[in-house]
């Protein structure tokens, strides 16, 4: 997902989205409160890569294309 101005676009998750999903899920310090946090963050990126459909390449970050 990209945010572009107030506007959201959907986009397919990438290895990089993954990566993220992964490292946020098994931070236990961001789950304290939980009883259990998987802490194999292959695990938890097998898990999305089986719900979502994932685009293999990595995402290019976005370049502003207004003056600031």
């Amino acid at each position: 997902m990209e945010f572009l101005g107030e506007k959201v676009r959907i986009t397919t998750v990438t290895e990089q989205d993954l990566d993220f999903i992964g490292q946020l899920e098994c931070d236990t310090n961001i789950w304290s409160f939980e009883e259990t946090v998987e802490t194999d963050e292959e695990k938890v990126r097998e898990k999305y890569r089986s719900h979502f459909a994932v685009q293999m390449r990595k995402r290019m970050p976005m370049i502003s294309l207004y003056a600031a």
